[in-house]
Parts: C-alpha cells; sequence; structure tokens
C-alpha cells in the first residue's frame, strides 16, 4: 500500500505541473481556466488517494476524499463564475467597439 501510495502522489503532482505549465501554453484565458482545473482536480485526486493509501487509516482516507470532492465542487462554480464574468466582458468589450464604429 506505502508504494502504491507514493506513487498516486507522484502521478497528483505530475498533473498539477502539468496543469501549471498550461498557464504558458494556451493563449486564451478560458482554454487555460478549462486545463487547469480539469489538471488540478484529477492531481488532487491522485494526491488524496495516494495519502489515503499511505496513511492506512480509513477515517484519514475518507477525509482526504471528503476534501477532493469539496475542492470539485468549489473549483467548478469558481471556473464557471470566472468564465461567465469574462465572457460577459469580452462581450462588453465588442459591443463598445461596435457603438464607437457606428458612431463615425
Amino acid at each position: 500500500m506505502m508504494v502504491a501510495g507514493v506513487i498516486f502522489c507522484l502521478l497528483g503532482s505530475l498533473f498539477i505541473a502539468v496543469g501549471a505549465v498550461t498557464l504558458w501554453r494556451f493563449a486564451d484565458t478560458l482554454s487555460r481556466l478549462h486545463a487547469l482545473t480539469k489538471a488540478d482536480n484529477v492531481g488532487l485526486g491522485f494526491i488524496a488517494a495516494g495519502c489515503g493509501l499511505v496513511s492506512g487509516d480509513p477515517w484519514f482516507a475518507l477525509k482526504a476524499g471528503l476534501l477532493w470532492f469539496t475542492m470539485l465542487v468549489v473549483s467548478s462554480l469558481a471556473g464557471m463564475l470566472l468564465a461567465s464574468h469574462i465572457v460577459t466582458e469580452q462581450g462588453a468589450a465588442e459591443q463598445r467597439c461596435c457603438d464607437e464604429e457606428a458612431a463615425e
């Protein structure tokens, strides 16, 4: 169980590192947000599972799983709110641009 737990933790760390790299890799904000939230959620899931396996304590594993589930809900909501704000701002900027062109 110890080896599997360590492998899960390392795999989770790899996913989080890949998620951080996407901040530089992708061009637009929505792509960055999507890739980062997905990679971080999977990475945290692997780390929570690895810590649960290493600890050997079912109560700790349950708490780590609940922490991961809470993070899934919170990051999904935060990602949706940020994305809707970005889309709203982009739409408002496009509207201002069209209004300026029409005024000329």
